[in-house]
């Protein structure tokens, strides 16, 4: 059996007992009426070969009976093998809302480095399309599998008992069959895969293209992005004809073979049925024709299963393939020794440098990661030392691509750095699970996301799932961060205020109101390390000002805070300002001391005050 697939149903089948009883014993009494109905047909038969003087009223009560006999097996038949698929296809149903929940379970526990390795849409179409192919295994695989076995052996049996020498001569080709089979299907599960991991890369274009409509409706690049996709498509089509020609072959072949015993059946038994030695019985001629049709739906089937278990079994090494991924990360983690909040302040050091860095290096990888992705080549962040202390306000100020980002998530623990890299008041990051490590973090990103809800429901999520772990730990009060984030006044012109419902990641909202929810969310979650990368890029100085001043204002005396802004202004107020130039800290100080030492600082300073004074000019008139 294929390696994917013997284990999902090892891992799937167990519970499903009672579904597949059901339904195999319905499976079995539509076999048996299948196969009983050219019996009947084979006697009345007999009765009208044996009345060539007209039917006497035994024969015509008899030949009665079969009729009714045939109409009742009938609609046993269409009882019984309705109930089985029923009873079959739902344990399939339940199994694929388990694999699915398995597998978004382990899509969403990946860590950042490791989903980068998954498009967004090759994930989706795992999610989706794959799980439906899987699914299919455990119904019409099931129900297939098992109808054709019976139907084949009580036929086999039915044929045997009437001409064991016709039958064997009639399944000659058989063996030339499997040979067939056995060939197709190495090439098959190649073409499988392909088709899925096409798809994948098809819905991973489709969904760029629509994350990126307000670019093609602004930029005449409609034809560059068409021309895109159906690229992607064209490949996708060139792969499904490819493996779908591999299926008409495969069921070409296998079908002949019942094309193949009816010729036979024709051309020996009826000799045998019409020849002098009359070896075969015109009714027994008849039934053995009607077996041989029967024989035909597996022999069909059989390339149809060949086909759904190849796909299926290509489906499972994807899906797989995420879930041993996030299996490996949670091994990882079970291996940390420090797995709570409680745990990590017991092995704290007690020293006020809340993270320590020593000789740290990283580097992105040069050709990027497997979903396209591509980073300057030769960049490589090297920090010799750094120490953020508890309670101090820290800024990071330099030019694009430089590093900030990359240091920001290296210290909240979203990339992994190795061992005495980086430790969290003494503790190596190595030893902290990542749960336990984001809990001591408040995070807004430079690139505001938001859930399609409410604005209410967004911040809830934060305040309900982040409950405070510990003393130390500290967040804002709603109305405190409501003011902080200036939302008020644009909420203010909301019908629903914060009950307006959120688009797809925000988009009724601005550039500049995403970033404010997002300084709210961070604030509401608990937290002893606030950091905020960029978070003022969209806001307009005098917003940005209001927020800065309440901002100052309101954080509590033991958090440390980093603020990555490319606006000097916001990093006035810091403790100490680094400035970071190709992945290098290369000077730091207070902001008097880089006006007075850092000419660069000292030349954008002075141009954003230009900037700041024209729009505030501009404001006022």
């Amino acid at each position: 059996m294929l390696p994917f697939t013997k284990r999902f149903l090892r891992e799937y089948l167990p519970g499903t007992g009672r579904w597949y009883f059901g339904g195999l014993t319905f499976l079995l009494i539509t076999v048996v009426a299948t196969t009983t109905i050219p019996l009947w047909v084979k006697r009345a038969v007999a009765i009208l070969k044996n009345s060539s003087d007209g039917l006497a009223d035994d024969q015509r009560q008899a030949l009665l009976v079969a009729g009714w006999a045939i109409i009742l097996l009938g609609l046993v038949l269409a009882l019984c093998r309705s109930l089985s698929r029923i009873l079959i296809f739902i344990p399939g149903r339940r199994v694929e809302a388990r694999l699915r929940r398995a597998y978004y379970d382990a899509a969403v526990v990946l860590p950042a480095h490791r989903a980068a390795e998954f498009t967004t849409g090759d994930l989706i179409s795992r999610g989706i399309s794959d799980v439906s192919a899987s699914r299919v295994l455990l119904s019409m695989g099931v129900l297939h599998i098992v109808n054709s076995s019976l139907l084949l052996m009580f036929c086999l049996y039915h044929l045997l008992s009437m001409s064991p020498l016709l039958t064997l001569i009639c399944v000659l080709p058989a063996p030339l069959m499997q040979l067939a089979i056995r060939h197709f299907s190495k090439s098959m599960i190649h073409q499988a895969r392909a088709v899925q991991t096409q798809l994948g890369q098809l819905s991973e274009k489709i969904r760029e293209t629509f994350r990126a409509h307000m670019l093609i409706t602004i930029y005449p690049v409609y034809d560059q992005m068409i021309a895109r996709f159906m690229s992607t498509n064209d490949a996708y089509r060139n792969a499904s004809e490819e493996y779908m020609r591999g299926r008409v072959y495969l069921f070409t072949m296998i079908a002949s073979l019942g094309g193949f015993a009816k010729v036979i059946l024709l051309m020996v038994g009826g000799r045998m049925a019409l020849g002098d030695s009359a070896r075969l019985s015109v009714e027994e001629f008849v039934a053995f024709g009607s077996y041989i049709t029967l024989i035909q739906d597996p022999l069909r089937l059989g390339g149809f299963l060949m086909s759904m278990f190849q796909r299926g079994e290509a489906a499972l090494e994807r899906i797989y393939g995420v879930r041993d991924a996030a299996d490996e990360y949670r091994a990882a983690q079970a291996d940390r020794n420090v797995a709570s909040t409680q745990a990590l302040h017991a092995h704290e050091d007690g020293t006020d440098v809340s993270i320590a860095v020593t000789n740290l290096a990283y580097a992105y990888p040069a050709n990027g990661s497997s979903n396209g992705t591509t980073y300057a080549r030769g960049f490589a962040l090297s920090i010799p030392s750094l120490e953020i202390r508890r309670g101090r306000r820290y800024g990071f100020f330099g030019p694009v691509g430089c590093g900030k980002s990359t240091l920001l998530n290296i210290l909240n623990g979203s990339l992994a750095v190795p061992r005495g890299m980086c430790t969290f008041h003494g503790v190596d990051y190595n030893d902290v699970t990542d749960e336990t490590l984001a809990r001591e973090f408040s995070i807004a990103p430079q690139e505001s996301r938001h859930f399609a809800m409410s604005i209410r429901e967004n911040i809830d999520q934060v305040v309900r799932h982040a409950a405070q772990p510990s003393d130390a730990h500290h967040a804002l009060a709603f109305e405190q961060a409501y003011t902080v984030s200036q939302l008020e006044p644009d909420l203010a012109e909301f019908n629903d205020g914060l009950d307006t419902l959120l688009g797809e990641n925000g988009i009724n909202l601005s550039g500049g109101q995403k970033q404010r929810l997002s300084i709210l969310r961070a604030l509401v979650k608990p937290h002893r390390i606030l950091m905020l990368d960029d978070i003022l890029s969209s806001i307009d100085h005098h917003t940005e000002t209001a927020i800065l001043q309440h901002l100052y204002a309101n954080l509590n005396p033991d958090d440390s805070v980093i603020f990555v802004s490319h606006r000097i202004s916001a990093l006035i107020p810091c403790d100490e300002i680094l400035i970071m130039d190709q992945g290098q800290i290369v000077q730091r100080g207070t902001h008097a001391e880089l006006l007075a030492s850092h000419a660069v600082y000292r030349r954008t300073y002075n141009h954003q005050i230009i900037e700041q004074q024209i729009e505030e000019l501009n404001d006022g008139q």
